[in-house]
C-alpha cells in the first residue's frame, strides 16, 4: 500500500472534491436548466416546450421542427423539447409524428408560430396534438 504526506492527501481531497462539483452541477443543468427560462444570448435561443394529448398525457417521439433551422428534435419519454434556433422576429415550429402507433396513436401534424419576445419570456410552453381519427 503507498502511503501518502499530508500535501498528497489534501491535493487528492481537492481534486475530488472539484470532481464533484463538477458532477453535481452538469447533472443538476440535465434537469433543471434544460426546462427554465430561454436564454437569449443574441446568436440562438432556446425553445422548450412539451407535448401532450388532448387527455393530457405526454406525447415521446413527436419531430419538432423550427422552418429555419436545419435540425429535427425528437420529444423525450415525458413529452419535453429543447430546440436552439438563430435569434429571428418570430419562430414557425412544426411538430410531426412520423412513428405512429408506436406513441399511442397517429396526431395531426401541427404548426405553431411564436414571436421572439414569446419564446424568450414564456420559457415552457404546452402544445396538445389531436388524434388524426378523433371524432369529437
Amino acid at each position: 500500500m503507498i502511503k501518502l504526506t499530508e500535501t498528497g492527501r489534501r491535493i487528492l481531497r481537492a481534486i475530488f472534491r472539484g470532481v464533484g462539483a463538477v458532477t453535481a452541477v452538469s447533472l443538476g443543468c440535465l434537469t433543471g436548466c434544460m426546462y427554465g427560462p430561454a436564454p437569449d444570448d443574441g446568436d440562438d435561443v432556446a425553445i422548450r416546450g412539451y407535448v401532450a394529448s388532448k387527455e393530457k398525457v405526454p406525447i415521446p417521439g413527436i419531430v419538432v421542427s423550427e422552418v429555419n433551422n436545419s435540425y429535427q428534435y425528437k420529444t423525450e419519454k415525458d413529452g419535453f423539447f429543447f430546440i436552439r434556433a438563430q435569434t429571428a422576429d418570430s419562430y414557425t415550429i412544426i411538430f410531426d409524428d412520423i412513428d405512429g402507433p408506436k406513441n399511442g396513436g397517429e396526431f395531426k401534424q401541427y404548426t405553431l408560430v411564436k414571436t421572439h419576445e414569446e419564446v424568450v419570456t414564456e420559457g415552457t410552453f404546452s402544445v396538445e396534438l389531436e388524434l388524426i381519427n378523433d371524432d369529437d
